[in-house]
């Protein structure tokens, strides 16, 4: 069996000023477009809410899970299941 050495880790250097101060930027540009996508994300699953609520109030969360393919007039009840 041969005996292999363990890489050397990188040298380090200093780094500039400006290198320090770009990274900073980058970060904290990073964090603002990550946060931006979060709230972006609440935002539509608040809006889907208001738009579908009339048929959550009307039908329950039940036809999410549901296969009933009843279209009684007056109360149709159709499950989103089978798609």
């Amino acid at each position: 069996m041969t005996a292999t050495n363990p890489p050397s880790p990188p040298s380090s250097r200093s780094r500039s000023a400006t290198e320090r101060g770009l990274d900073r930027t980058f970060e904290g540009a990073a964090l603002m477009f990550a946060l931006f996508i979060l709230l972006l994300l609440v935002a539509i699953g608040l809006l889907i809410l208001i738009q579908a609520w009339p048929a959550i109030r009307e039908f329950g969360l039940g036809f999410l899970w549901t296969s009933t393919w009843n279209p009684v007039e007056g109360r149709e009840a159709f499950g989103v299941l089978p798609m």
